[in-house]
């Protein structure tokens, strides 16, 4: 990443999102990687022997919300910024394509998600079934868990319990996920 003039020149790095299971190219600069992670704050979470960079958000990590591995570097959690950098430190158009790096990623999923989907699914309650908000505004059933996915383990075993007591059947299981997407900040990715 060269300066010009007084602006901050952009670089090629990758941004891979768990929730989607996807890894995209971005223009990145060192003010925007919090923006893309979607996060107040970030912290490296490993530099690679190249000196490669992998940024994280720091509230995922300690959630330990949605996970992912690469190859041997370890697990990570919620999205994360790959850059590639100088040996001065200045970052610079990775070399890495989003296909290279997507097939030494396996995405892992988080145990309450998971059987909340088999949950849903013994019924035939798919994750791309759309509900009405109170509002009027059409989220889905996967979207919902994506936001169960940020809470934390003792919120998302709460919501578990609730699910196991009150809903045997299809439109009790219909009824919370409703109820859910009524009461929790849901937005529709």
């Amino acid at each position: 990443m060269e300066a010009i003039g007084n602006q901050i020149k952009h670089t090629k790095g990758l941004l891979i999102d768990p929730l989607k299971k996807s890894v995209s190219s971005i223009d990145v600069a060192p003010d925007l990687i919090a923006t893309f992670l979607g996060s107040e704050s970030v912290v490296v979470s490993t530099i690679l022997q190249n000196g490669d960079m992998l940024y994280s958000d720091p509230a995922a990590i300690s959630l330990q919300v949605n996970p992912f591995k690469i190859d041997d570097l370890g697990v990570f959690y919620g999205k994360a910024v790959y850059v590639s950098t100088h040996k001065n430190g200045q970052f610079k158009d990775t070399e890495i394509t989003p296909a290279q790096i997507f097939s030494s990623i396996v995405f892992q999923e988080d145990s309450v998600i998971e059987w909340f989907r088999g949950f849903l699914n013994d019924d035939g309650i798919a994750m791309n079934h759309m509900i009405q908000r109170d509002d009027g505004r059409m989220i889905s059933v996967q979207s919902v868990l994506n936001t169960i996915a940020m809470l934390p383990e003792n919120k998302k075993n709460e919501i578990r319990m609730l699910a196991v007591i009150d809903n045997a059947n299809a439109i009790n299981k219909m009824n919370l996920i409703t109820h859910l997407a009524n009461t929790m900040e849901v937005n529709d990715a």
